[in-house]
């Protein structure tokens, strides 16, 4: 084998040699983003999974206690109130004056809000305003947050 091409392999092996523990360390970087992008969507899902089961739950209760017999009307309608008061609190929206918000307004402020109160307005829009433009923000806002992580250098 000619000497400079054994030099040229050596050097380009020698070179290899210390850029592993950069690209290793680079993989190990990338694999931990992803666990904790991966984790944090998972605790994510869940707290939304549990708002949505305690909004759903209040709401039923609700419903079931509007449809309740007149005698048992002294008992329910302590029910009905907490009842009311804690669907209330679970659904409150996390801005005042929601209403009074444009869509343009409306779809600023959903990069800043936890996936749980992005729910809340979802869920708000659709049974008051309904404002399609409002809606697909949310879900486009939704995608973006489940989507893998991108690598950083």
């Amino acid at each position: 084998m000619n000497l400079d091409l054994k030099t040229s392999i050596d050097r380009l092996k020698a070179t290899d040699l210390r850029q592993a523990p950069q690209r290793l360390l680079g993989d190990a970087r990338a694999r931990a983003q992803a666990v904790r992008h991966d984790l944090h969507t998972r605790r994510e899902s869940s707290r939304v999974a549990l708002w949505t089961l305690s909004a759903d739950t209040l709401e039923k209760a609700e419903d079931a206690l509007e449809k309740a017999p007149a005698p048992l009307a002294p008992v329910t309608g302590r029910l009905r109130k907490a009842v009311h008061e804690g669907l209330n609190q679970v659904t409150k929206l996390p801005v005042e004056g929601y209403d009074d918000l444009n869509v343009k307004a409306v779809t600023d402020l959903l990069p800043g809000l936890d996936r749980v109160n992005l729910e809340r307005i979802a869920r708000y829009e659709a049974a008051h305003k309904d404002r399609v433009t409002v809606l697909r923000a949310v879900d486009k806002e939704r995608e973006r947050r489940l989507a893998a992580p991108q690598p950083t250098a």
